[in-house]
């Protein structure tokens, strides 16, 4: 590997780093952080753009300040393509080359050592190395970043099973887009739990909730509809510059409830999972929340009135799962409840979520 761009990338070791300005602590910074200490492999997997090599030099720069010597933290990347034809004729030339910038030979470590690789993906068969590395029990923290298609999470799911620990890295959640606009985010974390954890929630308590969230509503929806529009790329949120803006990833209502649950759903509690749900007369709703004792249907409509069409797979899902309690997502003005026999369907402005 050449020396100029090693040290280049790894400019802690010649003690010029700093992080750039502007980037946002990400919502799964803690738990990144946490995970650190951890001897399984740390895996983040999101889509090109979404900020995973930013999260890896936020995370070396945490370890900098506990007082982690900097020869003890190294970064590389695959999308260098030298280095990746470097290592394609033999990835056992990865030991060589770590152990020549080291200095020491890895598998006689006594302390540990930080090892940051991004996009794995580019190097074939590069995952299983890292098992048979891994299963030798050397000193080493092993954090890999690459793309979140199918195929990488299969070869993880297969060469890594019971080794890995694993973060998605997504686009900006709501948390993220305000702290990147330089405003405290707004607090939706009672009105979470109410809706996923299976509290009491009346008509007096969901508009006491409404209530407090009104002061930011303005704001909320302002963001809300420019990521419908221009999507969550890290990149693109934070950009003041609407032609830029406008010239890239648009996304519809739907899939921007989906990221907004995917973001704050592991973060209240790690057993909450999202999927869909269709049975095979194609009824159908559009997320369901996966709680370890519930089921909880959400559906997402673009209307601002409520109409009967909108309840139908709601009710449907309900009935056939046994289920108490249904969300229905629009553009309402208001925050409500309905009752649905034994059943409730909350009715949720869709900046609310």
């Amino acid at each position: 590997m050449d020396e100029d761009l090693f040290y280049r990338l790894n400019a802690w070791k010649g003690g010029a780093f700093h992080l750039p300005g502007g980037i946002v602590e990400r919502d799964i910074h803690e738990t990144a952080c946490r995970f650190l200490d951890e001897k399984e492999i740390l895996t983040f997997l999101g889509l090109r753009q979404t900020g995973k090599s930013n999260l890896v030099f936020q995370l070396i720069s945490n370890l900098l300040k506990k007082g982690v010597h900097p020869d003890r933290i190294f970064y590389f990347t695959f999308d260098d393509l030298s280095f990746r034809q470097e290592l394609s004729a033999s990835q056992a030339e990865f030991l060589k080359i770590l152990e020549r910038f080291l200095g020491e030979d890895v598998q006689r470590l006594e302390t540990r050592i930080y090892l940051f690789i991004d996009e794995v993906q580019k190097l074939p068969g590069f995952l299983e190395y890292v098992k048979d590395l891994y299963d030798l029990r050397l000193q080493v923290k092993w954090v890999l970043t690459g793309s979140s298609s199918l195929t990488l999470k299969a070869q993880i799911k297969e060469s890594l099973a019971g080794r890995v620990l694993s973060l998605p890295v997504l686009p900006f959640s709501e948390n993220e887009l305000f702290k990147g606009r330089g405003y405290p985010p707004p607090d939706k974390s009672d009105l979470r739990r109410h809706l996923v954890e299976g509290r009491n929630l009346d008509r007096r308590t969901l508009k006491r909730l409404q209530a407090q969230l009104l002061p930011g509503k303005r704001r909320m929806l302002e963001f809300f509809d420019e990521t419908l529009v221009f999507g969550g790329l890290p990149a693109v949120a934070l950009t003041k510059d609407p032609e830029k803006k406008k010239a890239l990833h648009g996304v519809a209502l739907e899939n921007s409830i989906a990221n907004r649950l995917s973001a704050w759903l592991p973060l209240l509690n790690p057993e909450l999972r999202l999927h869909y749900w269709r049975t095979r007369s194609q009824e159908e709703v559009d997320l369901v929340i996966s709680a370890p004792d519930r089921l909880i249907p959400v559906e997402v409509k673009s209307d601002r009135k409520l109409q009967k069409k909108d309840l139908k797979g709601l009710r449907r899902f309900l009935e056939k799962e046994k289920e108490k309690t249904g969300i229905l997502v629009g553009r309402f003005a208001e925050a409500d409840i309905l009752e649905e026999g034994r059943a409730e369907i909350i009715l949720l402005p869709h900046w609310m979520i």
